[in-house]
């Protein structure tokens, strides 16, 4: 369709800025001017004042190129001192676009002039596929014979009548139908229907309004390909169009399409086909009556008939992987069931991806779906494919993030099961120490969904450990102490879409801490009551991983019973001055995504090119901390900043304060991905078959070898300051490789060197931070 018409009084003497700059698109530059201008002839017939030229086709047709695209082409006049003229030698040239007119000042074009932009707007619609075209001024605008301007003093906007040849809007095109198109089918009205009514369909009002493409030849219409213009169209706009001819190809993708439309409205399972009554399914003959030109298109959207469950992995053994017992939750909680009331048979895409994206939250769990053709039409079998890990692993792992005036080593043991009674519920245990010495501490934890809810957990925890004042950020000082507590929290999934999820957590935390020799008195201690609320977010795919945690935390003397200013109490756990009434902010957000995908999406998606399909570029970002309003903190509450899991290349607790950010940036290599790929394992001595590399587009190996550089900081303020306290910045980069071996086996080591100076710290310093862990 062309433009809208749009008749506006034009100005010869311009607009300001805009319009000369764009005027000077359709002027010369002034090194390009003749040595003697150059006039019109007589030969170029009447000048007219035009401010803008509307395209218009003399019948609109859905298959005819798009006149905005028209708007764009350029054109070519030649420059004379009168005005625009046809071309010819010894005249200036000049190119512009019809777009151009709109915005410039009007121009005098005489009557060759519009004569060649006529031929020129007839060599684009040919080189489009149309044949017999014609187009000429609008004969209520300039009187054809005469020539005469019949627009009136105020109209400078000219229309230009496109007219087609004797095929009218069935204009000739260059491409011709192919004998695998199938046969041809006479149609005026497109008519969808549901084979079976359901509640949440979506309303076919809307499909007839939707837009859908179809290729064009000069047989009919036919379905999409290289080389055949394709055209849009809405269904509904065929009842307003003479019948078309639209091949078996064109049929199967507009039917495709279709599916393709109740697929992005959250329905799965889908089935589109002419109606038997129009179209034989097994011969395609035309069923209908010469006097029935409609054809009605039928619907199936699944409904589930059966659903089953499939496992794989560890967990389940091998021969009892179809329906096993422990799966049976995830069958009973599924949101589409077999003849379930209320509807809730109808597979919904949306529904169901909603559900998988839950269940695969739990740890050391992957869920899939897959839909197959039911016993009866219409009907679907949904099937949950689950991965699992064996529930259970013990591990064990060391690393040198200790202090000096404790064990540079420490050592932690734990067990982890993520089914402890079978109903996704996880215990936690873990042990460090160090060196079985200096420091011990015990934290666990037990977590499961409340009964008959899967967006609603609880949550217990317990912890007791031995510390000193250098774990705690407090070198100088010298005292230690201990600790013990235990809390609860609940956790409500409250927002999710796709898989991000947004939970709301409050919980309750009793802390007990005794120090001992702490400045002139022998031994202080306390308990504090710790309320606690915030938001945590999640969000994990194949490709990048986001995870972000706010919570507020507070103490309250009068609840709590502390007194600030009692050295026994309060007031004797490490530090001067701590406030009694406190509310800390606490986050910690992370986010880790591989670049291919992002960089060149594309490419990344092609399985034919393996080379370009890797992920071996990875970046991550961490921001952590805690903000404290400007509260003085007992230490225990305090946050510390420096060492193997803050801001490598400076000790371990090189600085404590009460509030404190810590960044980092980093860039990871994974190297086994550029190693192309391979489909069978080597052997190897002792272990067996082997991976090194990719066994397929988009699989892992059996190992990574990862080369990272990053780059750390935080800034870590005390509140209130005293005279001997220090706020710190600390930054840092560096590099370092981690090896993994299959789940098992885990090696890291980072080398940083400090860009600033700190406590006992110089720039230039360097750090190396080791660690190693085993899981079984």
């Amino acid at each position: 369709m062309g433009p809208d018409r749009r008749w506006l009084r034009r100005s010869g003497a311009g607009a300001g800025l805009l319009l000369a700059t764009l005027a000077c698109m359709l002027a010369p530059p002034a090194t390009a001017q003749p040595s003697r201008p150059e006039r019109a002839l007589r030969a170029d017939g009447h000048v007219y004042f035009i401010g803008e030229l509307v395209p218009e086709y003399a019948l609109p047709h859905a298959g005819l190129p798009s006149l905005d695209e028209l708007q764009e082409f350029q054109f070519e006049l030649g420059r004379t001192v009168d005005g625009y003229v046809a071309p010819r030698e010894g005249v200036q040239t000049t190119r512009f676009r019809l777009s151009h007119l709109t915005y410039a000042p009007t121009q005098r074009i005489y009557a060759s002039g519009l004569r060649h932009i006529n031929e020129q707007i007839v060599h684009w619609l040919n080189g489009h596929g149309l044949r017999g075209v014609r187009v000429r001024p609008h004969p209520d605008d300039i009187e054809p014979g005469s020539n005469r301007d019949l627009r009136g003093r105020d109209q400078t906007a000219l229309r230009l009548l496109i007219t087609l040849g004797s095929q009218g809007p069935q204009a000739q095109w260059k491409i011709i139908a192919a004998s695998a198109d199938g046969p041809v089918y006479m149609i005026d009205q497109i008519i969808p229907q549901y084979a079976e009514h359901h509640r949440d369909h979506p309303h076919l009002a809307e499909l007839e309004r939707a837009e859908f493409e179809l290729g064009r030849t000069a047989d009919g219409y036919v379905a999409p390909r290289p080389g055949v213009r394709s055209i849009h169209f809405q269904l509904r706009q065929l009842a307003a169009a003479p019948a078309q001819r639209i091949y078996a190809s064109g049929l199967r993708s507009l039917n495709e399409q279709i599916v393709a439309w109740l697929n992005a409205r959250g329905l799965a399972g889908v089935f589109v086909r002419p109606h038997e009554e129009d179209i034989d399914p097994e011969t395609n003959d035309d069923l209908r009556p010469p006097s029935r030109p409609a054809l009605r298109i039928l619907i199936w959207t699944g409904r589930v008939q059966e659903m089953r469950t499939f496992a794989s992995g560890e967990r389940v053994p091998e021969d009892e992987r179809v329906d096993h017992p422990v799966h049976e939750r995830i069958k009973d909680r599924s949101p589409i069931k077999p003849g379930a009331v209320r509807g809730m048979d109808l597979v919904q895409g949306q529904v169901l991806d909603a559900y998988v994206a839950r269940l695969n939250r739990h740890p050391g769990r992957r869920v899939d779906v897959a839909l197959s053709p039911g016993r009866d039409a219409g009907g679907v079998n949904l099937d949950y494919l689950i991965s699992e890990h064996k529930p259970w692993s013990v591990h064990a792992g060391w690393n040198n993030a200790g202090t000096d005036q404790t064990t540079d080593s420490r050592q932690r043991f734990g067990f982890t099961h993520t089914q402890l009674t079978g109903r996704d519920d996880i215990l936690r245990l873990d042990y460090l120490t160090g060196n079985f010495d200096e420091v011990n501490a015990f934290v666990g934890s037990y977590e499961a969904p409340f009964p008959g809810s899967e967006r609603l957990r609880w949550r217990v925890h317990g912890t007791t450990h031995e510390f000193d004042s250098s774990v705690l950020g407090f070198p100088s000082l010298k005292y230690e102490g201990d600790q013990w507590g235990f809390g609860a929290e609940l956790m409500a999934n409250v927002f999710q879409r796709g898989e991000l999820f947004i939970d709301l957590v409050a919980g309750l935390r009793w802390q007990d801490i005794e120090v001992d020799n702490p400045f002139a008195f022998d031994k202080a201690k306390d308990n504090f009551l710790l309320p606690r609320v915030g938001l945590r977010l999640e969000q994990r795919s194949a490709t990048s991983s986001l995870f972000a945690d706010l919570m507020f935390e507070g103490n309250s003397k009068s609840l709590s019973g502390n007194d600030p200013d009692d050295p026994t109490g309060q007031g004797g756990l490490g530090r001067l001055d701590p406030d009694g009434d406190w509310v800390v902010m606490r986050w910690d957000t992370s986010f880790s995504s591989y670049l291919e995908p992002l960089l060149d999406p594309a490419a990344w998606a092609d399985p034919t090119t393996p080379e370009s399909s890797t992920l071996a570029h990875e970046i991550a970002l961490l921001f952590r901390g805690q903000y404290a309003f400007d509260r003085r903190l007992i230490p225990q509450e305090e946050r510390i900043a420096g060492g193997f899991y803050s801001v490598r290349g400076y000790p371990q607790a090189t600085a404590a304060g009460d509030s404190v950010f810590i960044g980092s940036l980093e860039y990871r290599f994974h190297v086994p991905q550029i190693f192309g790929i391979q489909r069978e394992p080597v052997q190897l001595p002792v272990i067996g078959e082997f991976r090194y590399a990719r066994p397929r587009v988009y699989g892992q190996p059996d190992w990574d070898f990862i080369l990272r550089a990053f780059v750390d900081g935080a800034r870590v303020v005390q509140s209130d300051r005293a005279s001997f306290e220090e706020n710190q910045t600390l930054l840092s980069v560096g590099f370092g490789a981690e090896v993994r071996l299959w789940r098992n086996v885990f090696g890291r080591f980072d080398l940083g060197v400090a860009l600033r100076d700190a406590l006992d710290v110089d720039a230039g310093d360097t750090e190396a931070h080791f660690s190693v862990t085993t899981v079984y």
